[in-house]
């Protein structure tokens, strides 16, 4: 995920990885379904959840709780903080 252009844009590229190559076409099927799937969840679940959180940034929210089912949200946000607190030193 990449900023766009204008404030409350964003480019989001999305690809798919295996260890094992498509050796027919009902794994290229199984692929493609999970990738149809994830994309759905992105564009269902993540991108509005997204923007709710958005904008409870822009009203100055003192704190924000971020839930163990989110280890990769957890993550980025210990490494952002590090990185800022590094700056502020």
């Amino acid at each position: 995920m990449y900023p766009g252009a204008i404030p409350g844009e964003a480019v989001v590229h999305v690809s798919e990885a295996a260890l094992t190559p498509i050796t027919d076409e009902a794994v290229r099927e199984a692929r493609t379904f999970a990738l149809d799937i994830t994309c759905a969840v992105l564009r269902d679940e993540d991108f509005p959840a997204a923007e709710q959180c958005q904008h409870g940034v822009e009203q100055a929210l003192s704190h924000v709780i971020i839930g163990r089912n989110e280890p990769l949200v957890q993550h980025w946000h210990d490494r952002w903080q590090a990185e800022v607190s590094l700056q502020d030193a």
